[in-house]
């Protein structure tokens, strides 16, 4: 038998920053999701907020993919996007792409919210 992970993402706007959990692979469905709750946020102007990966273990190339789109139209507008709490496989397969260097990746809420003030 095969068990499906239940995959999906939500928005935390009553925080400052903004929040997009993620939970599951930042992969498939999850990727247009991340990327539709992401588009609503700069339509809003608002081009800084934390990505929290706390509970994402993979990623694929539309994943990274995303984040590098999301990347850029975040710098490009003065914004900017810390992600939390990242697995090995995923801090992996952005070293690989060569991205570790132009992202900024916490391990704690506080450090990100920090991250984004500076």
């Amino acid at each position: 038998m095969v068990r499906k992970a239940f995959k999906y993402c939500q928005l935390i706007e009553n925080e400052t920053p903004v929040r997009i959990e993620v939970y599951g692979d930042l992969a498939g469905e999850t990727v247009n999701q991340v990327s539709a709750l992401t588009e609503a946020l700069f339509s809003k102007q608002i081009y800084s907020h934390i990505l929290d990966l706390s509970d994402t273990a993979n990623i694929s190339s539309s994943g990274v993919g995303l984040l590098v789109t999301s990347f850029h139209t975040s710098s490009r507008s003065g914004g900017k996007i810390v992600l939390l709490k990242v697995a090995p496989f995923v801090r992996e397969a952005l070293q690989v792409c060569g991205l570790l260097e132009h992202i900024k990746i916490t391990n704690y809420y506080e450090e990100a919210v920090e991250a984004l003030r500076q």
